[in-house]
């Protein structure tokens, strides 16, 4: 007569599991924040529809243990066109929000590069990008 059979095998391996998991022991840990308040946010497109381009800046700021965003008044802002030589002035619309001369369009194929001023002197210039053709549209189809 063998004192483990397979039922109480079965029941033992189940306790010790149970045992195991309610008696294992959590050291609480205490989490360090390193709250950076600053940070600089750009939300920028430059668009091939005449007047659509824009830009938008804003903070971080860390309100009652809260970050949030705040906008960015008084930048300088330039899109600076590469390939034709030219640099775009835009001009602040809302509160961080600044957009392009109403006449502006973005020419597929050329080079942009954004350029940032922020009123306390920190200076921002992006890496040149190409400005990609449009994709054609080779089918339209409605159901």
């Amino acid at each position: 007569m063998h004192f483990f059979t397979r039922r109480r095998l079965g029941n033992w391996w189940l306790l010790a599991c149970f045992s195991m998991l309610f008696s294992t022991c959590v050291d609480p840990v205490t989490p360090e924040y390193n709250n950076l308040t600053g940070l600089l946010f750009v939300d920028a497109y430059c668009l091939s529809d005449i007047g659509t381009s824009y830009v938008k800046l804003q903070s971080s700021e860390l309100v009652s243990n809260r970050y949030v965003t705040a906008p960015v008044s008084g930048a300088v802002i330039k899109v600076i066109d590469q390939t034709g030589n030219t640099t775009i002035p835009f001009t602040e619309s809302d509160p961080g929000e600044y957009v392009c001369p109403a006449d502006f369009a973005g020419e597929p194929g050329h080079t942009f590069q954004l350029s940032i001023l922020l009123p306390d002197g920190r200076e921002f210039l992006s890496e040149s990008e190409a400005m990609p053709q449009a994709a054609p549209v080779t089918e339209v189809t409605a159901d």
